[in-house]
């Protein structure tokens, strides 16, 4: 057996696999809430879906919060990973730093993936993400929050397909009620 060096909690070890669907959360620096002021979330939306066409990431689901954020999607090849997450996090960075007058600051702490293994294991991650806010305490109901992608999903699926799916693939720890969206 070979002696690995334990990854830093801030340096995980990434999983770069082509044709692949990720999970990933982004963590703001110290969990500071940078991404609190009414400008930069919209902002990081809007980068993120400008941006990921550009690098083959197929978007599934995701949510912004003020400290965090949560993506689902498919990636064609697997060096584009790394390359999307600099770009992504640069760009940000470089903004808010300078909206918020911090230059130089650490805005991002890194970035955690996760392959996804089956279709469970896909939908309870979509559900997850999409029930972020309330989890977090930032909203009471899904349609509260307006940095997610739930808002496609309703107007494109339907309020009932959504209800199925929560209904198919519940997060174990969290209960939605009828009313949560």
């Amino acid at each position: 057996m070979t002696n690995r060096p334990i990854p830093s909690p801030h340096r995980p070890p990434h999983i770069y696999a082509g044709n692949t669907t990720y999970f990933v959360t982004g963590s703001i620096h110290k969990g500071a809430r940078l991404l609190a002021p009414p400008t930069h979330k919209p902002h990081l939306q809007q980068e993120l879906l400008t941006l990921a066409p550009d690098y083959g990431l197929e978007l599934f689901a995701w949510v912004i919060l003020d400290n965090h954020y949560h993506l689902l999607f498919h990636l064609a090849e697997s060096e584009n990973l790394h390359r999307f997450f600099k770009r992504f996090h640069g760009r940000s960075a470089f903004t808010f730093n300078k909206w918020d007058h911090q230059p130089g600051r650490q805005v991002w702490y890194n970035y955690w993936d996760r392959c996804i293994r089956d279709e469970r294991d896909y939908w309870t991650h979509f559900n997850y993400i999409h029930y972020n806010p309330i989890k977090h305490g930032y909203a009471r109901q899904l349609r509260d929050w307006p940095f997610s992608s739930i808002f496609i999903y309703l107007e494109r699926e339907g309020r009932n397909w959504l209800d199925d799916c929560w209904r198919k693939y519940p997060i174990k720890e969290f209960e939605i009620e009828n009313d949560d969206f």
